[in-house]
């Protein structure tokens, strides 16, 4: 969660007619800022236990690794080869 603030108080922040200081305009682009980092944070992440090959794990993505599917991957190249 970003600072203090819940979907139903950001959600409030931005009612339209609402007159808004540059202190609230500011807290709530800061708060944009935030959730925007946590979401890149989450789809490198994403990306590097699930997506990309690691060589030091003969070609296993780290998830299948500590999943336990790596031996059964490694297997199903056995075969293919």
């Amino acid at each position: 969660m970003v600072g203090a603030l819940g979907r139903a108080q950001l959600a409030a922040r931005w009612t339209p007619g609402r007159s808004r200081t540059r202190k609230s305009i500011s807290t709530i682009n800061a708060d944009i800022a935030n959730w925007k980092i946590i979401f890149a944070n989450l789809s490198i992440t994403t990306i590097m236990d699930h997506g990309r090959y690691h060589e030091s794990l003969n070609n296993l993505t780290p998830a299948d690794v500590f999943y336990g599917r790596g031996q059964s991957i490694l297997d199903e190249r056995e075969k293919i080869k």
